[in-house]
């Protein structure tokens, strides 16, 4: 609240909410997501998909600020949809909410360049907090995810190994870091650190 010149109050524009798609095709899992996002007065839940073209074609309308990402859906493959919503909403970050945790599975989609991994058997805080960090510019792995990732550099190289660099990034990520931290621990520009990022 503030007030005019003659003293008047006049109201503050209300905050922007953060607008959120959630794309899974298990009802339970969807109906325990929307509640908690309900509870949630910064959080707008935009839509629902229970298929990968649904999920392309609700992110092209509604071009929410967040895509709330099942690995597991009928339809096109994660990484097609990905593509496509990359292509068709380019501004949307990806969240990629699953019970799989092996090596294929994060290794693909993180090289694809989703924005977050997170695991289903993590606390409903985990998924309020990955979703301030994508709101905020940055990215959100479970620490599972990110320990799979480095110790999966220390096996044979692959097309997905990561520099040393970007095992640092890793570690801050898994740490619960926010960039500017990252960039203060290693010596590094913000901007630089974002780059990094972007390139796991």
């Amino acid at each position: 609240m503030s007030e005019t010149g003659d003293g008047a109050p006049t109201s503050s524009p209300a905050p922007r909410k953060l607008r959120v798609l959630l794309a899974d095709d298990h009802p339970l899992v969807r109906s325990g997501i929307r509640a908690t996002l309900a509870g949630e007065a910064h959080i707008e839940l935009v839509g629902e998909a229970t298929d990968g073209f649904e999920a392309q074609r609700l992110c092209a309308a509604q071009q929410p600020d967040v895509l709330l990402l099942d690995l597991s859906m009928p339809g096109p493959s994660p990484l097609e949809t990905l593509a496509a919503v990359r292509a068709r909403a380019p501004r949307t970050r990806v969240l990629v909410l699953t019970a799989y945790d092996d090596d294929t599975y994060v290794r693909g989609m993180v090289s694809a360049g989703v924005d977050g991994y997170l695991l289903k058997d993590e606390a409903t805080e985990a998924l309020l907090q990955a979703l301030t960090a994508l709101a905020r510019g940055g990215t959100y792995f479970s620490r599972a995810v990110v320990q799979k990732l480095v110790d999966g550099n220390d096996r044979a190289p692959s097309p997905t190994d990561f520099t040393p660099r970007e095992v640092e990034m890793l570690v801050g990520i898994a740490r619960g870091w926010d960039n500017r931290r990252i960039a203060a621990e290693f010596d590094l520009a913000e901007q630089t650190v974002r780059n990094y990022i972007s390139r796991i």
